[in-house]
Formats: structure tokens, C-alpha cells, sequence
């Protein structure tokens, strides 16, 4: 999601005890990173790494290989760059970096469902999957909108992968061996170890908690799942990797924290980190922190040296590469996105309604009350003004481009998303009290019939309100029985054909 993302707390990510006032987080140029000297364990072998690119003589003793990354694509798939799937783009892109710099490693770094294509949606995360395992990607970790769709996707999505999906810090229960923790690649002439973390779930409200992804248990102590990682194989690695789906304030945290972790290579936050960020630690040592921005819009880059006498690791060049149109095209990709899309019913890109004008935030919370009125009769809407992501534009409006407005998100994971809307009833009484209660400066949008109060208020509000009412109001409202309307996306795109079949525009009734 685009939110900052929450720093779980000093003390519960290192498990216990008092945290240090960690060194200030500088911005700086591209600079040498000082390698921790390995734990005092006997080295393990690395059994089955896989090899990217060639090992060519070198006289000076200094190896290189490439970092390519990405975070946050979101099911992204679906946009257009000349016509062209961006993760097509992407991917063409990642291709003419290996034909060029065959020892290149490819990370991803968690969020790849919910929230871009609404084909995503509407396969419940089957099709990006698809297209996810179709990218030329080495290793990728799950993030928390990747478990959205429930275990029965998460496991399927694992065990098909052609990349090990790494996860150091969740374990499914029914199988111990779902989640690889780890994985070593030879990149070159380096050997290269990658280990995964994730952030906690998110509520109904929004907001992280402590507790499973479904069936799925978490450790949200990332500190110790780190330094536990790192403490069992970095003996076997000339660099070592962590990749995360924390946020930016986590890695770095994380980074200060983790001797033996060269670099961070981060998601959850989605920031577009322009240059590394280095970490200083108190024992001389030091990390960089990645991260690429969101829904395959950049790709970070990284040409690293690797320098065998000393053990340390530099960044000679690092660049976030816009993706654009400057960048070839896997038709590989392009096909099966849009192969994809042509199966979608209803399709996805032909328009089912028509706006006479452009419309803002306001003016769709205002349509979304006229759906629920002729739909569910409502007397009464309570929806959070964050439901809806930016204007929609006049003239005719296809299904994809109504639900970039208001994307799915599916929390807790596997139940309908927190802006899916519910009908409950109050007594004349009960509705009078809420208004007066309602906080002041209210981040939800409220909307009423005119005239007077019927004894029984139909009221639509999203599942956020319906589960937590004490975000409305102190104390908290209680709710009767309520019945479910659908998704926004689902309430809007129902009165917008009826619209179209009475010859109307969409926003007619504004």
C-alpha cells in the first residue's frame, strides 16, 4: 500500500531488551562497505547454488557482478507503456542487461498481487501469478499483500515458482518446507547468499497487528530471524543479502543492527532511494540500503566490485532506470499479459459507462452514495476518503481504469477488502446519537438523503467503520447484523452499466 510503513518497535524486532541509540542515517555517494569477519563456525558448503554468468581470470583479484531490483509491482501488468505491458518493459530490460553483463542477480523484494490489474481481482491473484513466474527474476521474498488470496494461492504460488521464494521468519504449519529461508548463488566469481523477511499483517483498520498471515505464523522479531540467518551461513558467502519487505526505517534499523548483512534490499515503504543509503555500525562496519519505488516503475541497478584480499565490497556505479519506453520488449511477457487480459470477462479495457466530467475524490464518494441508494436504499454512507485514488477522467471509462480509483485490498488477508461496502440498520434515535458523536474533521466521507430521518436508517459504510466504530466515535457505536453490498469497485461498476443502459452518463445523478 502507499503508507509509510510502521517501524515495529525497537524492542520487539531484536526480541527483548533495551535498544541503542542508533548513528545517524546519512544519504551518502556510493561508497566501499567494510564485510563483517564471519561467525567463528566452520564454513558450509553451499550444496546445488546456482551459477549466473561466467567466472573469468582475473589478475587484480577484484570480481564484479550486477544487482538489478524491484519492489512493490503490485500486479502492475496491466499498464501501458506504447502499448506495451510494463512488466514486458521490464523484463526486456533485465534480458539486455544479462545479454551485456551475463554475472547479474535479479531480486524482488515483495507486494507483486493486489491493487494494479484489476485482472488480478478478478482471478483472486491466478494471472499475476502467471506473469510473476514468467518474469527473469532469481529470488524474490513475499510481501504483505502477496499472501491476500489466501493459503491455497500462497502455496501454489511457492511451489510453482522457477525462483525460490524466500522467507526466514514465517512458517507454514501443514508444511515445514514451504518457505525457504535462504538461498546462495554463484554470481560470477561471487558467492552470493540472500535471505527473506516480511512486515507484519495488516487489520480491517488498516493498521499492522501482531498475528498470522491465515494459517501462516509470523515472527515479527526480524532482528533475531536476521542475525539467526546470517549466524548459520555467512561463513559460506562472499556477500550476504538481506531481502526485505519492512520499509525503509526497518532496514535501516536492521542494516545498524546485523553484523555480516552487506546490503538491504528493501520494499514495503516505496521509496524511490536514488542513491544507497549507508549504515554505519558501532563496530566499524558498515551496509547500504536499497529500495526502488513501486509498481515497476523503476529498476535500481547496481555494478558492484568484490575485492578477494581485502573482503570488501564497492558500489563503482547505482542508478534507478525509469522504466520507459526507451526499453525493449519481452514479447514473451507481452503476449501472455495480454493473452491474459483478452480472457477477461467482463473485458477489462472496453468501456461500460461515460463521465460528462472530470471526477474528483469528492464527486466519486458522492456517486458511490447514489449506487448504494438505488441498490441497497440506503438513507446514509460512511466510507473513508482514502477508498478513492485520484480523479476520474471524462469521457468513456473502462473497468481497468475505475479500479485504479478504487483498488482491492484484501485485510485481514483472505477476507473481503477493508473498503468493501456493508449495509447496517439503526433506529431513528441511534442515527441521531452517531451524528452528534462523529468526530470532528472526520477522514471519512459522510452522506445523507435530505429530508427527515425515517425511523429506520439504512446505513452503507465500509468494513473498517463496521469492525472498528470506535475510529467514528467515543465510545464506539455498536452495529446490528450487517449485510454485505460488494466491493467498491463491484457497487460502482453495477450502477455504471445500469447507468449506460438508461442512455445516462455516469455522474448523471450528481
Amino acid at each position: 500500500m502507499r503508507r509509510a510503513a510502521l517501524l515495529f518497535g525497537l524492542i520487539a524486532a531484536c526480541g527483548g531488551g533495551p535498544a541503542t541509540k542508533p548513528p545517524p542515517v546519512v544519504a551518502a555517494p556510493p561508497t566501499a562497505i567494510v564485510v563483517a569477519a564471519p561467525p567463528k563456525e566452520p564454513p558450509r558448503a553451499i550444496f546445488g547454488a546456482p551459477r549466473i554468468g561466467d567466472c573469468p581470470p582475473s589478475d587484480d583479484g577484484v570480481a564484479r557482478l550486477t544487482l538489478l531490483h524491484v519492489n512493490d509491482m503490485q500486479a502492475h501488468y496491466s499498464d501501458r507503456i506504447d502499448g506495451r505491458s510494463r512488466y514486458a518493459r521490464l523484463a526486456g530490460a533485465i534480458r539486455d542487461v544479462r545479454a551485456t553483463t551475463p554475472a547479474t542477480l535479479v531480486l524482488d523484494a515483495g507486494d507483486d498481487y493486489e491493487k494494479g490489474s484489476l485482472l488480478d481481482l478478478r482471478t483472486a491473484g491466478e494471472a499475476t501469478r502467471r506473469v510473476l513466474h514468467a518474469m527473469p527474476i532469481d529470488a524474490r521474498v513475499l510481501g504483505n499483500h502477496d499472501f491476500a488470496y489466501g493459503p491455497a494461492l500462497v502455496r501454489d504460488d511457492v511451489r510453482k515458482s522457477p525462483h525460490p521464494v524466500l522467507l526466514a521468519n514465517v512458517r507454514d504449519p501443514e508444511d515445514a518446507k514451504l518457505f525457504q529461508p535462504y538461498a546462495a548463488f554463484e554470481v560470477g566469481c561471487v558467492k552470493v547468499g540472500v535471505f527473506g523477511l516480511v512486515t507484519r499483517p495488516y487489520g480491517s483498520d488498516d493498521e499492522q497487528f501482531d498475528g498470522p498471515y491465515g494459517p501462516f505464523i509470523v515472527d515479527p522479531r526480524v532482528v533475531a530471524a536476521a542475525k539467526r540467518t546470517v549466524r548459520q551461513h555467512r561463513a559460506e558467502v562472499d556477500v550476504m543479502i538481506a531481502l526485505t519487505h519492512l520499509g525503509k526505517g526497518t532496514d535501516t534499523f536492521l542494516a545498524r543492527e546485523v553484523a555480516g548483512v552487506d546490503l538491504v534490499v528493501g520494499g514495503h515503504s516505496e521509496d524511490a532511494v536514488s542513491r544507497p543509503i549507508r549504515i554505519a555500525r558501532l563496530d566499524g562496519t558498515e551496509a547500504h540500503v536499497l529500495q526502488a519505488g513501486r509498481f515497476a516503475e523503476n529498476l535500481g541497478r547496481a555494478s558492484l566490485s568484490y575485492d578477494r584480499a581485502s573482503k570488501r565490497v564497492a558500489f563503482e556505479r547505482y542508478a534507478l532506470v525509469p522504466v520507459d519506453a526507451a526499453m525493449p520488449v519481452d514479447e514473451v511477457v507481452d503476449e501472455l499479459v495480454k493473452g491474459l487480459e483478452a480472457q477477461a470477462l467482463p473485458p477489462l479495457f472496453e468501456p461500460f459507462a461515460r463521465t460528462s466530467r472530470e471526477l474528483g475524490t469528492d464527486e466519486l464518494a458522492r456517486l458511490t452514495f447514489e449506487a448504494v441508494r438505488r441498490e441497497a436504499q440506503a438513507d446514509a454512507l460512511l466510507v473513508g476518503k482514502d477508498a478513492f485514488w485520484g480523479k476520474l477522467p471524462e469521457g468513456p471509462i473502462t473497468r481497468q481504469a475505475l479500479y485504479q480509483r478504487v483498488p482491492v485490498q484484501k485485510q485481514p488477508v483472505a477476507t473481503a477488502g477493508f473498503t468493501s461496502l456493508w449495509v447496517v440498520e439503526l433506529s431513528a434515535e441511534a442515527y441521531r446519537r452517531l451524528r452528534t458523536r462523529l468526530r470532528r474533521a472526520s477522514p471519512y466521507a459522510w452522506l445523507e438523503a435530505p429530508g427527515p430521518t425515517p425511523p429506520i436508517v439504512r446505513l452503507a459504510l465500509d468494513k473498517r467503520l463496521l469492525e472498528h466504530p470506535a475510529l467514528l466515535t467515543r465510545p464506539a457505536m455498536t452495529w446490528a447484523e450487517a449485510r454485505p453490498i460488494g466491493e467498491l469497485i463491484d457497487v460502482l461498476e453495477r450502477f455504471g452499466v445500469a447507468q449506460s443502459a438508461r442512455g445516462e452518463a455516469f455522474d448523471a445523478p450528481l
